[in-house]
């Protein structure tokens, strides 16, 4: 990896684009940053999640999406030379704990993460004020079930039934905090739909937008299957680093942070799909 330049010159080329007008803010930093010829070596999650990550013929992801909308972004306005790789969550995880990825992009915050990561802000604290998302988790039942939710607590489960939960998937630290019984199912969104069509489990915790993509596309299960209001969780997702990164481009790190979180409040952004950013781009504040 290419040797920063000083860092003064970094801060002032940040200083001078978040002064300026979005135009002249990315023509300006990228001047000022691509000299360093910085790579920056990022994993994406590899599984397709709608409108964030999207899928071709083949079912696999391909860079589009609002995820890669913003990445490209953030590369315009930074200068920064970004190398994208897509994995599964875990191995991003374990590449960048290894030293061998620089940075995960949109990973939502667990205690356990943070020795394979850094987050924004304090340790146990991760500053919401820099997330780059939010993602809406909700609970799918089938259309028959007696089960409700009332923000709080699933109603109607009987001692013997269990809940399903993509596997890897944060929201499992709030099923164990509620002592629920839950399986952990496969990464796909679409064949944890069909496991809970089949009553192999109770209920399901899903992303909401990537589960309401895939019942668009299944008739079948949008006819058996329903969500229940309100929202299981609201969550932010972070740009994370990796210690090895943080340790020798601290600074850097630290701009990108800022620069992220001028991006997600962007009107380029927000002109890619105004309704999803509008609910889910803002960081909550």
């Amino acid at each position: 990896m290419n040797v920063l330049r000083p860092a003064a010159r970094c801060a002032l080329a940040l200083m001078v684009w978040l002064s300026s007008s979005p135009a002249l803010a990315r023509s300006q930093a990228s001047a000022a940053l691509a000299p360093v010829a910085q790579l920056l070596r990022v994993c994406v999650s590899e599984e397709p999640h709608p409108p964030w990550r999207l899928a071709g013929p083949d079912g696999r992801v391909v860079q589009q999406g609002l995820d890669f909308a913003f990445l490209d972004e953030l590369r315009q306005r930074t200068g920064i030379q970004l190398e994208v790789a897509l994995r599964p969550g875990g191995r991003c995880l374990r590449e960048l704990a290894a030293g061998d990825q620089d940075a995960m992009f949109a990973i939502s915050h667990l205690p356990e993460r943070e020795g394979q990561a850094r987050f924004p802000g304090l340790p146990g604290r991760p500053d919401t004020e820099r997330a780059v998302r939010r993602i809406e988790y909700a609970w799918y039942v089938p259309q028959n079930s007696p089960l409700h939710w009332d923000g709080e607590t699933l109603h109607g489960l009987l001692p013997t039934d269990r809940v399903g939960v993509q596997r890897g998937y944060a929201i499992t630290a709030r099923l164990r905090a509620k002592q629920m019984r839950f399986e952990e199912g496969p990464s796909s969104v679409q064949r944890n739909l069909d496991m809970l069509q089949r009553g192999r489990v109770a209920a399901l915790a899903l992303h909401g937008q990537a589960a309401e993509a895939v019942l668009a596309q299944r008739p079948d299960l949008r006819r058996t299957l329903r969500r229940l209001s309100p929202a299981l969780e609201l969550r932010p997702y972070y740009l994370v680093f990796s210690h090895r990164f943080m340790e020798t481009h601290e600074s850097l790190a630290l701009q990108l942070w800022q620069a992220a979180a001028a991006v997600r409040d962007s009107e380029h952004l927000r002109l890619q799909d105004p309704h999803t950013w509008r609910v889910f781009g803002h960081s909550g504040r």
